[in-house]
């Protein structure tokens, strides 16, 4: 028998919403996939950005506090990497 988590009133009321923006999101991917998958793109190269340099940071201050701050260092550097591949991508389609 499958039992139903309780649903908080909040929950409920806000349940609409996500689906809303759900069916948005489908219908963009149909819609306009080339833009759609250039948007991703470039939130997913700025996202990794932002954690490498993060990253980075972190590992550059605990290097005084831990033996391991290196592997900080080289997470943060392939997520550096990793972010301008993907904000490269959009130079890639606009030359297509």
């Amino acid at each position: 028998m499958v039992q139903r988590a309780p649903r908080s009133e909040a929950a409920a009321a806000h349940s609409g919403w996500i689906l809303a923006g759900a069916v948005i999101t489908v219908l963009a991917g149909l819609v306009a996939p080339g833009l759609t998958a250039l948007a991703v793109a470039l939130f997913v190269g700025a996202w990794a950005m932002m954690l490498g340099i993060t990253e980075v940071v972190v590992a550059i201050a605990a290097r005084w506090t831990t033996s391991c701050w290196w592997a900080g260092l080289v997470s943060g550097i392939l997520a550096l990497l990793f972010g301008l591949a993907g904000l490269q991508i959009r130079r890639s389609i606009r030359r297509a």
